[in-house]
């Protein structure tokens, strides 16, 4: 209760006192003081108002606190019209607050950067996360601060091992990291490293000797006393300490007693560039009493540690996609899914919930299985964490954002989805770590389509239709006023503008239309086909192309010439006409004419609607102008396209009549 309410509680409560102390006294004693007992209830009513009206607007003013928390976290992912949303919403919750305001002002300087790095061509440079949760752009007033930049490493980590202690009440942490490297070539004579700004190197040694290291920004050139092989392993050991300010950091994480996440790209270890981290790991991370602490692989020990806390080490023997790490104060469940461990992880608030959690993660993971093959990693676990806007998905590890149990998210109702998503990631992002151009389809597209498949299994062809439509609507929304990218243009360092709406929603499109092309044997085959051949390694789009080709035995480069090379989408006019055979038949032409130049090809479900029933058969586009003929029994009385949501199309637009002119 805030300080002021408590105040006004304790005058209203002693004025109800006097108030029943009055009206006690014998009838004698009470009289001519009734003004008393009505000034006291006066005093009662005041009291309590101002009490009210004072909670209200404390409780206004820390919505308005988190919501400009939330902003400042879209911000720094990348998530201009997000946090702008935010900013408003929290300067309407507290007019007098500044913090809004000033933080409209960078997001307009935000929008002004990009616009001119857009302008000039040159590109920004941050990654999703961890195949998961979203990122945002790094460089200049529209790229926070925090995120990692995009530079080749002249090296490659064999071997990674890391100590770190955290300590939530100030924030910070101490960290002792050592690595194995090899060169890319026959020798390197110097490498770049990538190290958050807010940390401060104590110790740099590579072999054993200390090394020169010029550093700018969290970029740091390392030159060692002798040269890095390609044949053989370098060590490289870094003792530093960082962090300390504030519970969110500057690239979005959180270091707090209530908990806490450090993802990659917050360049919390050092490490080499973003996509190409590829290496086992093994992680020991101290934590005060009371809290747990998550890393990727398996727990291979627990162990006190001093001031009464606990070292947990967690070792990863598979390749992990960089290092995460999450700590808190969490229940805990745990469960399998066929030989697959699955913990829960849920704040006492919210371990009601870790059942529900248990069954869907369980259902994911038998899904994919059978789709994609063998779960990648030797345990799942699922956590929740503070501030995050959504899910996020290192190696063999989800995390969820406490938003998402909330009763009033507006994302709620996809809880289930959501969490489908972040467990396809285990396969598309992690397994396989996407390459080249448009490489966040290949994690985020295949994700996004993933948790609708998990709805098409789980819930039935009535809400996978709907998952579908669903993800229709999202394109068009996400792409109303942002100038839309080819999917092979996206930048996963660059998610601004059309980036979701194009990777995640339409990127999702493309598969399910991928589908209906080649069909769901073919299909499915594709997808594990690509998963197979590269697991724990590379992948890219025209590897998956050609994995597409050679499993349904067609030449599809004209599908994905058409789906990822280009922006845009289907748009058809159509019209219909009718007349009778004169059998006690009838026959409806169908017409639809393509506005999109080049024309799309792709098959297309047509339905006409008699009073008897629906009669649907599936054409073809090949061209601008395309005619298609139905023979029914009965008069038909309307037509449908599209009914079943297959195709990607901006919703179909009737062929005005034609008009004359008057002699």
């Amino acid at each position: 209760m805030p300080a002021l309410t408590f105040v006004f509680a304790i005058v209203a409560i002693v004025a109800i006192g006097y108030v029943i102390r009055l009206l006690s006294r014998p009838t004698g004693d009470r009289r001519g003081r009734g003004w008393q007992v009505g000034l006291l209830l006066l005093v009662v009513c005041v009291a309590l108002g101002l009490g009210a009206y004072n909670a209200v607007v404390v409780q206004r003013k820390q919505e308005a606190k988190q919501a400009v928390e939330r902003g400042k976290e879209l911000m720094q992912r990348g998530k201009t019209d997000e946090a702008e949303q935010e900013f408003k919403r929290a300067q309407e919750l507290d007019p007098k607050n500044k913090a809004p305001k000033e933080e409209l002002e960078k997001v307009a300087k935000a929008r002004e950067e990009a616009k001119r790095r857009a302008d000039q061509g040159t590109g920004t440079v941050a990654p999703s996360g961890g195949g998961g949760g979203g990122g945002g752009a790094a460089g200049g007033a529209a790229t926070p601060a925090g995120h990692p930049q995009r530079r080749e490493s002249q090296v490659r980590i064999t071997g990674y091992a890391i100590d770190v202690t955290l300590d939530p009440k100030k924030h910070a942490l101490t960290a002792e990291a050592r690595f194995s490297i090899r060169a890319k070539r026959a020798k390197v004579r110097e490498f770049d490293l990538a190290l958050s700004p807010e940390c401060t190197i104590q110790k740099l040694t590579v072999a054993g000797k200390p090394a020169d290291r010029k550093r700018e920004g969290e970029w740091i050139t390392v030159s060692p006393k002798g040269p890095v092989d390609s044949r053989r392993d370098s060590e490289v050991t870094i003792r530093y300490k960082g962090f300390g300010k504030e519970r969110l950091l500057p690239a979005g994480d959180v270091l707090s007693t209530e908990g806490s996440y450090l993802r990659p790209e917050s360049r919390w270890c050092p490490a080499i560039g973003y996509l190409e981290f590829r290496s086992p790991v093994t992680v020991r991370i101290t934590v005060p009493k009371g809290q747990f602490a998550l890393g990727p692989g398996v727990l291979k020990s627990e162990k006190p540690a001093a001031d009464g806390g606990t070292t947990y080490e967690w070792e990863c023997k598979q390749n992990a996609m960089g290092v995460a790490i999450a700590a808190g104060p969490w229940q805990k469940l745990e469960g399998k899914a066929g030989d697959v461990p699955i913990t829960v992880l849920l704040w006492k608030k919210d371990a009601a919930r870790a059942e529900h959690v248990l069954a869907v993660a369980k259902r994911s993971v038998e899904l994919f299985e059978r789709l994609y093959g063998k779960f990648p990693y030797d345990k799942l676990a699922i956590a929740e964490i503070p501030f995050f806007p959504g899910g996020y998905s290192p190696t063999s590890m989800v995390l969820l954002g406490e938003i998402l149990f909330q009763k009033n998210s507006r994302i709620t109702k996809l809880f289930d989805a959501v969490i489908a998503h972040e467990i396809a990631h285990q396969w598309w992002g992690n397994l396989v770590m996407p390459q080249g151009p448009g490489a966040g389809w290949l994690a985020e597209g295949f994700a996004e389509y993933s948790s609708i498949v998990y709805v098409e299994h789980t819930l039935g062809e009535k809400a996978f239709r709907r998952a579908l439509w669903d993800a229709k609507q999202q394109y068009h929304f996400l792409n109303q006023n942002p100038p839309e990218e080819a999917i092979i243009d996206t930048d996963p360092f660059n998610q601004q503008g059309s980036y979701m709406g194009v990777v995640y929603s339409k990127g999702a499109y493309v598969l399910h239309m991928l589908r209906q092309v080649i069909g769901d044997e073919a299909f499915y085959a594709t997808l594990k086909g690509f998963l197979d051949d590269r697991r724990y390694g590379l992948g890219t789009i025209a590897q998956f192309e050609a994995e597409a080709e050679k499993r349904s035995k067609q030449k599809l480069d004209w599908f994905f010439d058409e789906w990822l090379e280009r922006t845009g989408t289907i748009v058809l006019v159509y019209d219909w006409r009718t007349q009778s055979l004169g059998s006690g038949e009838w026959e409806t032409v169908i017409t639809l004419d393509q506005q999109s130049d080049p024309p799309y090809r792709m098959p297309i479900d047509l339905q006409v609607v008699t009073p008897s029933g629906k009669t649907l058969d599936t054409g073809k586009l090949t061209g601008a102008h395309n005619e298609f003929r139905f023979v029914t029994r009965d008069e038909p009385r309307d037509i449908d396209i599209d009914p079943r949501d297959n195709l990607l199309l901006a919703i179909p637009k009737r062929k005005a009549p034609a008009t004359t002119q008057p002699s």
